[in-house]
């Protein structure tokens, strides 16, 4: 991706994460046991109900979740906590930085997505120039809004149904068999096109691919042990990391060789 275009991803990256935490909203509000909470959310203090909505309320064309969470502003990271920390009773930011070895490197990951909202705010409201990312910069944010959004999730599902049979055990074997299947496509396909290729004047041995899987366990370590190492979550998130990083592979394998596989 040409240089100019990397400081773009911080836009797609908000994009995805108001996204994620209207459906959050959404579904804490629609949750009877949570609902209450509403009277205590700080950010809807002036809120000024739209009483045309009640007849879509009551036909239940829309959720009360679904209304009142387009109603949140998702502008910063610390309002966002706070919105969850309102509607659970709770400090949210407490949860998250639980996740963390150390508050230097809760810290690192708080600044990282602030930046990305003040990157998409400078380009989509002010029209400023911002300064050229690297990709090393852009790839930190992609891993860690990724994480980010991952964990509150769970966060959020175990408060919202702390009797569910999902156990931390459960989430690993789930994801350890996502990682397989991903490993398994990936093994196929790099077989498909060395049997294609052996039949054109440049066959391909693909010996570099056991160098690349030992990139990608000491990627996914990385970027798992910056959230969670040495806590329960952290195979989880390994193991979700290992997959993303060979779909990764796969869509790169099947873009170079897309004459080929069609």
């Amino acid at each position: 991706m040409k240089p100019d275009f990397l400081e773009f991803i911080p836009v797609k990256l908000v994009s995805c994460i108001e996204d994620f935490y209207r459906q959050i909203y959404a579904s804490i509000i629609d949750n009877k046991a949570f609902k209450k909470n509403l009277v205590n959310v700080r950010s809807l203090k002036e809120l000024k109900f739209d009483f045309e909505i009640i007849k879509s309320l009551e036909d239940d064309e829309v959720s009360l979740g679904e209304y009142i969470s387009y109603l949140f502003p998702c502008n910063n990271l610390k309002g966002i906590l706070s919105n969850i920390s309102d509607l659970l009773g709770v400090d949210f930011a407490k949860e998250i930085k639980a996740l963390f070895k150390s508050k230097q490197d809760y810290d690192d990951f708080f600044v990282t997505i602030e930046e990305i909202f003040t990157i998409r705010h400078r380009l989509c409201h002010e029209a400023s120039v911002v300064t050229s990312l690297k990709k090393k910069d852009v790839t930190k944010m992609i891993d860690y809004s990724y994480h980010f959004l991952h964990s509150s999730g769970l966060i959020v599902l175990g408060f919202l149904y702390p009797n569910s049979p999902m156990t931390t055990s459960e989430m690993k074997a789930s994801s350890e068999k996502s990682y397989n299947e991903a490993e398994k496509e990936l093994t196929d396909l790099i077989k498909r096109i060395k049997e294609g290729l052996s039949k054109t004047d440049f066959p391909e041995t693909f010996n570099y691919i056991e160098k690349w899987k030992e990139y990608r366990k000491e990627r996914a370590r990385e970027n798992a042990g910056n959230f969670a190492e040495g806590g329960s979550m952290y195979p989880i998130l390994y193991l979700m990391d290992l997959e993303k990083i060979t779909r990764q592979k796969i869509k790169e394998l099947r873009t170079d060789y897309k004459w080929l596989l069609r």
